[in-house]
């Protein structure tokens, strides 16, 4: 019995996950109480970086199965936008700046990137370290400030100003990951036209 499908399989879980993530995090930002706050927040979390996970392990498993293929590599692809997206989309009635913020810079890199790889077939634009990296870094600050907000719940409830504080901190730090992630993805919106751009200017046109 052949195990090919075992990448996909975690793949798709891990686009199965994404709703629950985002009412979790709706769910953290608008509860009236500090306990439930800390329970949706770890939840979302721990679901959140099991999910984030699995990035690297379906590659993994792609791998060792010997089971790569053109449709495992676009879930792979789409399930990290649609993780990312419902995450943001969860945050819009708490935290509407930064939420538009991400969904605007990465939805404008994407579709620039889809355009590219639709018009520059000829050309091969499949995903960059950098482009990893990025996903890496927004998927890392978003479990950053997810953890610094449950302990930060425990904190207010324990009435424990001086955690509190360093929580909000490190919650900071978190989004300021998260400002630079969504900047980087831009430059490999950049890094993907150099990339397209550089047939046409070897005498391939357009």
């Amino acid at each position: 019995m052949t195990l090919s499908w075992i990448p996909n399989a975690v793949t798709i879980l891990r686009i199965l996950a994404a709703p629950l993530v985002g009412w979790l995090v709706w769910s953290f930002l608008t509860h009236k109480s500090f306990e439930f706050r800390e329970v949706y927040a770890g939840l979302a979390f721990g679901i959140f970086t099991l999910a984030a996970l699995t990035d690297w392990l379906d590659g993994f498993l792609a791998r060792a199965l010997n089971a790569s293929s053109e449709l495992g590599a676009k879930l792979d692809l789409w399930a990290d936008k649609i993780l990312v997206f419902t995450v943001l989309i969860g945050m819009l009635t708490t935290y509407p700046i930064i939420a538009i913020y991400g969904l605007v810079c990465l939805s404008i890199r994407d579709i620039f990137v889809m355009r590219l790889r639709a018009k520059r077939p000829d050309v091969n634009l499949k995903a960059t370290f950098l482009a990893k990296s990025k996903t890496a870094i927004i998927m890392g600050a978003m479990s950053i400030c997810m953890l610094a907000y449950a302990f930060a719940m425990r904190a207010a409830q324990l009435e424990d100003t001086e955690q509190l504080e360093l929580m909000i901190t490190i919650s900071r730090i978190g989004l300021s990951i998260f400002v630079f992630g969504c900047v980087l993805s831009l430059g490999t919106g950049i890094q993907y036209f150099l990339a397209a751009a550089k047939p046409m200017q070897d005498g391939h046109p357009d």
